[in-house]
């Protein structure tokens, strides 16, 4: 189960996994890694999470979402780094992210704002669209033992995007405005699972499926489907999706 790579300028290179199999861990779109000639290790730098272009707000979200999760799984499980940075994206718009050990919201660099707008992306052919490269430039010469040891960000990352603080998704469950009958499906906890998309190019709508974990059956879902919510007794952001008929609940 390998992964195909492509070496970009300079000691970085650009990974992308497989096609998710059942039972795999969580995997993200793409990832960006840099090669440390100190360490001799390759370094993760930038999670990439991406959207077509024609995608909804609840997409975006979804997306966003996503790139959040991909942070708190790598950071739980490299408990050394402090940092970790993404890119999330619809078409060619962009908006640059970063989360920190502990911290329970994205963070955005560039550009500032709330989570979950659309319009808020920098189109890449756009003048504005400097100070996202210049923003992702920076990140490319980030010191990861620095940053590891502080939990700083890159330097001059700050003056490149301005950011005016933490991004607070909400973290408030919608689930109970989606309650069905049955209360032997919402006894049941949460399960974690992965989507992929499919898409239907006859009526150019994009859907999204899962592998159920009962069944083994594929389930095609909305990205309207997918409500911003939370695990009780979790703080981790996710998006969750509730049976009409069971009320079982999986979640992102």
């Amino acid at each position: 189960m390998g992964i195909n790579c492509c070496t970009y300028n300079g000691p970085v290179k650009h990974c992308q996994p497989y096609t998710p199999q059942k039972g795999d861990l969580r995997r993200c779109d793409s990832i960006v890694e840099r090669y440390n000639s100190t360490t001799k290790k390759w370094e993760t730098i930038l999670f990439y999470e991406a959207k077509l272009d024609f995608a909804t707000p609840e997409e975006v979200h979804l997306c966003e979402v996503q790139a959040f999760s991909a942070f708190w799984a790598f950071l739980h499980h490299f408990p050394e780094r402090k940092i970790i940075y993404a890119m999330t994206t619809w078409g060619t718009k962009a908006r640059l992210w970063s989360l920190r050990a502990g911290e329970t919201a994205l963070v955005a660099y560039f550009p500032q704002g709330e989570a979950c707008h659309p319009n808020l992306y920098i189109e890449a052919s756009s003048d504005t669209a400097a100070g996202l490269k210049k923003a992702f430039r920076l990140l490319r010469k980030w010191d990861d033992s620095v940053s590891a040891a502080s939990g700083s960000v890159p330097s001059g990352l700050d003056s490149a995007s301005d950011p005016t603080g933490e991004l607070q998704i909400n973290r408030e469950s919608t689930v109970s405005s989606q309650e069905t009958a049955s209360s032997a499906g919402r006894a049941l906890p949460p399960v974690f699972v992965d989507t992929w998309c499919h898409v239907d190019k006859k009526k150019s709508h994009v859907y999204y499926k899962f592998r159920h974990p009962d069944t083994g059956r594929d389930i095609k879902t909305e990205g309207s489907d997918w409500k911003a919510g939370h695990i009780p007794g979790d703080e981790r952001q996710c998006s969750i999706y509730t049976e009409k008929v069971s009320g079982r609940q999986f979640y992102l």
